[in-house]
């Protein structure tokens, strides 16, 4: 069982609206936890930009650290405010890397939480061909596991979709879908929230057809989606989940869980990702990520 007793809170800077606080209260009030604020302090130099101008040619480089520091103290402070009168521990983590997800990688480490939660927004596929998105760069990098939230609901999430992948190509993976389902369990116990699990695979066609497409026989599929769904049994029932919350579809990933999200009104997506570097990690998304601009619900990835 997975406890969240840190929250890690990553903010908008600028906006008013901070949907991953208001999730970080709801749980926090649930689980009596702590929530640390982080702030990237170079987010914020437009709002202190008068204030330079005021000093004239002589300001110091220790001036605008000042200002700048004051300036998210006050930020952090009134955003803390109200979340302090309900008796719950906050703390401020103020970055000063100039890569943005450096400094927030840098402080989870630090903080050691359980959680980290970050409100998220879809960027455009010509944008991410050439831009990889903050979003993704955390999901890739970040060392714990982290909750997208994509718009402030005043309640929480009731259903939520767990995606593995009980064949797994290698240990990794195991271990993956492992953790999946642990945080899976965990969180929606804390909510209180129905689960669902959701094992897609794409299977090896017997032969192609002259157009090209992928050749089935029908025994071939009952078979391999039966040898995945015992699969994925054993592992839900490693965690008390009842085989009807099971439910095991041969198709693309991306597409199974975007028709489950769709047909069973799910709010909240638990899913594995696997960091990776280089090219790869440049051009092309992984699953998470894809479900991430595709979808609305919230989504937690978690890693080994």
């Amino acid at each position: 069982m997975k406890t969240f007793n840190h929250l890690f809170v990553v903010l908008e800077a600028n906006n008013d609206t901070q949907p991953a606080l208001m999730r970080a209260e709801q749980i926090a009030l649930l689980n009596k936890a702590r929530i640390t604020l982080c702030l990237g302090a170079n987010s914020r130099m437009h709002q202190i930009e008068k204030d330079i101008a005021a000093l004239g040619d002589s300001v110091s480089e220790a001036q605008i650290h000042q200002l700048l520091t004051d300036n998210c103290q006050k930020f952090l402070k009134k955003l803390a405010e109200p979340l302090q009168k309900k008796a719950i521990q906050i703390e401020f983590s103020l970055g000063w890397s100039d890569d943005a997800v450096d400094g927030i990688i840098e402080a989870v480490e630090k903080s050691k939480a359980d959680l980290v939660i970050k409100s998220s927004r879809h960027h455009s596929k010509i944008k991410t061909l050439f831009y990889t998105p903050t979003d993704w760069k955390l999901l890739r990098k970040c060392p714990a596991p982290i909750l997208m939230v994509h718009s402030e609901k005043p309640h929480l999430p009731q259903n939520m979709l767990a995606a593995v992948s009980a064949l797994a190509i290698d240990e990794e993976h195991s271990k993956l879908d492992l953790q999946v389902l642990d945080y899976a369990s965990s969180i929606s116990q804390l909510f209180q929230a129905k689960l669902k699990v959701i094992n897609a695979f794409t299977p090896v066609p017997l032969g192609v057809s002259l157009d090209g497409t992928g050749v089935y026989q029908d025994e071939y599929l009952q078979d391999l989606q039966q040898e995945h769904h015992l699969k994925t049994l054993e592992l839900t029932r490693k965690f008390s989940i009842s085989d009807d919350q099971v439910e095991t579809r041969h198709g693309d990933t991306n597409s199974a869980i975007t028709e489950c999200v769709t047909e069973l009104n799910i709010d909240m997506v638990i899913m594995g990702t696997i960091a990776r570097e280089g090219l790869a990690g440049l051009f092309i998304g992984n699953t998470a990520e894809k479900i991430l601009e595709s979808l609305d619900c919230e989504i937690l990835t978690v890693k080994i």
